[in-house]
């Protein structure tokens, strides 16, 4: 009994000595978090020919955030792409690289890895000159889309997320068709935007327009956990903008013609262009106060739904 007891300080004590030799190295590396991985990343950079001008750019990673940057300075499009290994030099996902004719294509599939430990956020850089119109298609499943700068025109741009915020809020966007912005996790920060059509959407998260909002037919913006906000003007000819658990508040104005408000559980304030007496408007509520009523005889429509909350609507005249 008496050895067996010995035996299991002992144990404790090498615990605890482990604990403060791990310690002290965690703090010798500055609390560094990627102190604990044994993966590292290789970056390898994409350059594209004067004989093949890249117009069309899709880019697919699992774990990176991705930003884009546009200026007049770009002379060629270019992208830095991380590559993943472990601590023998051997890849721990694949990259296909695919270039067309104007069009290029990077694509990650990680390959199944036991006992890899991994804390970094590694970051997939785009390089695009202004002058060009683009098509672009941006996905990553663990990590954050950014626009970081200058004015990008596209034929049609579309930025996914399964984990992670999407921001354009520092860089004009101008789409000759959809604009589609959508995260499952994450927040949505939108800048200056103009298309043919704007899908905001992210199921958990905060969704704001920090710019005017422009769309030839329809905007909408959709959030099932979190709350809406637009800072700046919406102009569209229909709008929509829905969210189920959270608070809609738009503080600068809606101008549409058809305009849908909706929320479940949470507040509904918004300010719409021109009159009251421009809109046939139909209200349903459960539970709470509302400044507006049903009413006929406008040109506009607004139907506005709000289940568990107060509804307050003003009008910019």
């Amino acid at each position: 009994m008496k050895i067996v007891k010995i035996v299991l300080w002992l144990g404790v004590a090498l615990l605890f000595l482990g604990a403060i030799i791990f310690g002290v190295a965690f703090a010798y590396s500055g609390f560094d978090i990627q102190f604990l991985s044994n993966v590292q990343t290789e970056y390898k950079t994409f350059e594209e020919n004067a004989d093949n001008e890249i117009t069309s750019l899709s880019i697919d990673y699992n774990t990176a955030e991705v930003v884009v940057y546009v200026s007049d300075d770009i002379d060629a499009l270019s992208v830095q792409y991380p590559q993943k290994q472990n601590k023998k030099g051997e890849n721990l996902a694949v990259i296909i690289v695919q270039e067309t004719q104007n069009a290029l294509s990077i694509k990650e599939t990680p390959k199944p890895a036991f006992f890899s430990f991994d804390f970094s956020q590694p970051t997939v850089s785009v390089y695009l000159p202004q002058e060009r119109v683009y098509t672009l298609d941006l996905q990553t499943t663990t990590g954050t889309i950014r626009l970081a700068s200058g004015n990008l025109s596209v034929s049609k741009i579309t930025l996914q997320a399964t984990t992670g915020m999407i921001s354009t809020k520092d860089c004009a966007v101008s789409s000759a068709g959809e604009a589609c912005f959508e995260t499952t996790t994450g927040i949505v920060n939108v800048g200056e935007l103009s298309a043919q059509t704007v899908v905001l959407k992210t199921t958990t998260g905060l969704l704001t327009a920090h710019k005017t909002i422009t769309a030839e037919t329809s905007v909408s913006i959709e959030t099932t956990t979190g709350s809406i906000k637009a800072l700046d003007t919406i102009t569209a000819n229909t709008v929509t903008a829905k969210a189920t658990t959270g608070d809609l508040k738009i503080t600068a104005e809606i101008y549409a013609n058809a305009i849908t408000l909706e929320t479940t559980t949470g507040d509904l304030n918004a300010r719409l262009g021109g009159k009251k007496a421009d809109y046939s408007i139909l209200v349903a509520q459960s539970t709470g106060k509302s400044n507006i009523s049903k009413q006929t005889g406008g040109t506009k429509t607004l139907n506005v739904s709000c289940s568990t909350g107060d509804i307050y609507v003003t009008f910019a005249e």
